[in-house]
């Protein structure tokens, strides 16, 4: 993963919310430029559909091969997304505006991959109209971990987040749709090792 994002290597280390830098004409991993802790309180929503699978490998190289750069206007209102509204809200832990940051984010990033994921923004259709429903019901920051399939969405805080599953659990699970609700981890990957003793 660290040859196309600074993200898979900055959470593992540190966990929090990262962002990287991007790539420079002789990066090797994109670099984190900032990283900040992600509220106790608040929740994710995570809606995996085990039947699909999101591009990796020699096909998500050949998807960015065949995708057009982004336009510079579109990659400055990235910029100014995270810079100037997610990250401040995250800071001062307001919601809203994270949320409606992130979800404008995805889907600009949604609408730039879908030529590559059947028209869609979502690779799973299936996970798209759920998250589309925790939207509507009053989750926040909808949208998909990279290719997919996973989708999310943010709550306030543990009991909102269960009443949101409570009204899109049973659908989700009918459609075959695993969906739980997560906590932030902000600390980096822990590895047990366990050695055996060859008699």
């Amino acid at each position: 993963r660290g040859a196309r994002s600074g993200l898979g290597a900055g959470l593992f280390e540190q966990g929090g919310l990262i962002v990287d830098g991007g790539r420079g004409p002789n990066t090797a991993t994109p670099p984190v430029i900032a990283r900040a802790e992600f509220p106790q309180e608040w929740r994710a929503i995570v809606v995996c559909d085990p039947e699909s699978v999101g591009l990796h490998g020699a096909d998500e190289r050949e998807a960015f091969a065949e995708l057009p750069p982004f336009d510079p206007s579109v990659s400055g209102e990235l910029c100014r997304l995270v810079l100037m509204q997610a990250l401040p809200a995250l800071a001062e832990r307001e919601l809203a505006p994270f949320g409606a940051a992130v979800t404008r984010i995805q889907e600009i990033v949604g609408d730039y991959f879908a030529p590559a994921q059947g028209g869609r923004r979502f690779a799973s259709a299936k996970v798209g109209a759920i998250v589309a429903r925790l939207l509507a019901l009053g989750a926040t920051g909808g949208g998909q971990t990279s290719w997919g399939p996973t989708g999310f969405a943010f709550a306030q805080s543990e009991a909102e987040a269960a009443r949101l599953l409570a009204q899109i659990g049973p659908e989700a699970r009918a459609q075959g749709l695993d969906v739980s609700i997560r906590q932030g981890l902000n600390r980096g990957a822990k590895i047990d090792a366990v050695y055996g003793r060859v008699a």
